[in-house]
């Protein structure tokens, strides 16, 4: 099946979501909307790495494709979305570090630890675990 690009939310997670006890769940903070694949809005919003997910996985597009296919070549792209999320979010970190109250929001940010971690993970994409 061929990619094809939709209009999506571009930032995609849990924390994006308000659920109202009798009015319903909303999506909110559309500032990084983006046109994409649909997996770069779904895969945030698995527990975990899709290898230990595929229960989730299975159900969440079972209910995705009622409203539109899914190419399933597209969870391929997982591993490459979330370094691109990685790197992203160094970058915005790093634009939001002369903020005031920003060590006190992000005390790990830009030491020792928070760049192994950031080289581990992106090692572990690239190479494997």
């Amino acid at each position: 099946m061929e990619q094809k690009f939709i209009l999506l939310h571009g930032d995609c997670h849990k924390g994006n979501f308000i659920v109202r006890p009798g009015e319903g769940l909303f999506i909110v903070d559309f500032d990084d909307m983006c046109f994409g694949p649909a997996i770069q809005d779904l895969w945030m919003l698995l527990p975990d790495v899709v290898e230990n997910c595929q229960n989730e996985l299975s159900w969440f597009l079972d209910g995705y494709e009622t409203f539109r296919a899914f190419d399933p070549d597209s969870l391929n792209l997982i591993p490459y979305l979330r370094a691109m999320r990685i790197i992203h979010y160094a970058a915005w970190l790093a634009v939001q570090s002369g903020e005031p109250d920003f060590n006190h929001n992000f005390p790990e940010a830009g030491t020792s630890r928070y760049w192994n971690l950031l080289i581990k993970d992106l090692q572990e994409i690239v190479y494997g675990k």
